[in-house]
């Protein structure tokens, strides 16, 4: 300001109150320290010259910067077995927070416990923490203060118990057989294991309340099975153990392909019997002095084209194949070819005859179902 033997005098008004006199004869002011509940306040300057002449400022606007404090996620119950650590975590808002924890056991008073922090942790956790309340008292730097919830602790103990035991299963060769334990308990693991006649009891399997058994094989007739479990306090128990049936047909030649003979231009049928699960049928054959090819298609029999006499001697075999990859070899049966060579025994002969007499041809010959034709 401008004029004669200045002098100053600072007012505020708070939200909702009066303008009073604040400051000293100074051409500034200062709020020292500033709170939140400064927030708002309005100051101007009445400015008076030496002839009591007067001048008010505009009016200006203090504005504070602060985080309200809040408590923006509350405490929760927890629930923990003798031995664990019961975490208590709060979060919350405003400037410079500090935190002090307290705990009241039934009955008692609240008394302070833990660091100045957002959690606390009962590191070992024992049966008479049951029924403990905990909660917490968030300051700022306004010294402004905010109490949490109380949260409770509740200190519980299972005894190990199988509640769902282990049973006996008959399954398919080639399929997978599930085992399932229930059980109650704290940090339970399980152990599962297989018994084989000569082995003894063998772990097997994963920490889990489930073992499967994969693609079972005749081998895993008979085998048993059962789980052990132990709990935190290491506490055992064991399942009965189950037996595994392994149903199958094992793979069998009942009947064998048998020697043929068929005459020459006819057809020859061989057969083979078998026992197992789902087969199918390959049929060989092995001309003399060959390798054996596949003929035929998948079924128990077959029969062979109209024979020919470069068919005589050929042998035939059946490969059988089960469902599981098995496989078995009939013996070789052998194609006889019966038929009478074709040949000429008694030519025709030259004759001589008087003219107007009859000349007669004749010739022999062997062979199946001859015809003749003269020329």
């Amino acid at each position: 300001a401008t004029g004669d033997q200045l002098t100053y005098q600072w007012q505020k008004k708070v939200s909702g109150g009066s303008w009073i006199n604040t400051g000293s004869n100074s051409a500034s002011f200062t709020i020292t320290n500033t709170t939140p509940s400064d927030n708002g306040t309005k100051v101007k300057c009445i400015v008076t010259d030496k002839y009591g002449d007067q001048i008010i400022s505009n009016q200006i606007t203090l504005t504070v910067s602060y985080t309200p404090l809040a408590i923006t996620s509350n405490l929760t119950n927890k629930n923990a077995a003798p031995g664990d650590a019961a975490v208590f975590a709060i979060t919350a808002q405003g400037d410079q927070l500090t935190y002090q924890w307290q705990k009241k056991v039934s009955g008692g008073t609240w008394t302070n416990i833990g660091t100045n922090a957002s959690s606390y942790t009962i590191q070992s956790v024992q049966i008479s923490d049951n029924g403990t309340q905990i909660r917490c008292i968030v300051t700022d730097k306004y010294g402004d203060q905010i109490t949490s919830n109380e949260a409770a602790l509740t200190v519980g103990y299972t005894p190990l118990e199988i509640t769902q035991d282990l049973y006996d299963v008959t399954v398919n060769r080639g399929e997978d057989v599930v085992f399932n334990v229930s059980a109650v308990g704290d940090g339970i693991t399980y152990m599962w294991k297989i018994f084989r006649e000569g082995s003894g009891w063998d772990d097997v399997g994963e920490n889990s309340p489930t073992f499967t058994l994969e693609n079972v094989s005749p081998e895993d007739n008979g085998i048993r099975v059962k789980c052990a479990l132990v709990d935190r306090y290491m506490e055992t128990a064991s399942t009965i153990f189950a037996r595994v049936t392994v149903v199958y047909t094992p793979l069998e030649i009942t009947s064998n392909p048998s020697n043929k003979t068929a005459a020459r231009g006819t057809s020859a049928q061989f057969t083979i019997a078998a026992a197992g699960d789902q087969l199918s049928y390959q049929w060989q054959k092995n001309v003399s002095g060959g390798s054996w090819s596949n003929v035929g298609a998948n079924s128990a029999s077959y029969t062979t084209a109209a024979t020919v006499p470069a068919d005589n001697g050929t042998k035939f075999r059946c490969i059988v194949t089960d469902k599981y990859g098995d496989q078995v070899t009939s013996n070789e049966a052998t194609l006889t070819v019966s038929y009478t060579p074709l040949r000429i025994t008694t030519n025709p002969s030259n004759k001589t005859v008087y003219a107007g007499s009859s000349a007669r041809f004749t010739i022999a010959a062997t062979g199946d179902q001859l015809t003749y034709q003269w020329q």
